[in-house]
Formats: C-alpha cells, structure tokens, sequence
C-alpha cells in the first residue's frame, strides 16, 4: 500500500508543477516554446502516454525529455 501512496504523491506533486514551468530557451520567443511543448504533448499521446497514473508519469517524462531535446529548460517561474 505504501508504494502506492507514494505514486500518488508523487503524481500530484508532478502535475502542480507542470501547472507552474515555463519553458526556456535563449532567444525564443514564448509563443514558439508553447508551438512546441504542444508537439511534444502530442507526440506522447501519440505514443500512447497519459492513460492512467503510470502513463500520466510517464508522459509527463516524455514531453520533458522532448522539450531538453529541442534544447529548452524549465523554470517553475
């Protein structure tokens, strides 16, 4: 039960911070960084992340691996 518990806290903690980052990358404008955080959400419901808890972590891991691999970073300002 414990691990389970953990999970959970851990998803909600995960999901108030995606609520909160903002994506970075030098000279790029916000409305390209929010074209492309859309691709790399869409990219992981394409692949098939975000159904149930472990998917939904797992996608959360995918757009943000997606997002270092177009070069950005994330602030939680």
């Amino acid at each position: 039960m414990k691990p389970i518990i953990t999970l959970f806290l851990a998803t909600v903690l995960l999901a108030g911070c995606a609520s909160a980052e903002v994506w970075r990358r030098p000279d790029t404008p916000q409305q390209v960084a929010a074209a492309d955080i859309a691709g790399c959400r869409s990219r992981a419901e394409r692949d098939g992340y975000g159904g149930g808890l472990y998917g939904g972590i797992a996608g959360y891991d995918y757009v943000h691996r997606c997002m270092a691999s177009l070069g950005y970073h994330a602030t939680v300002w």
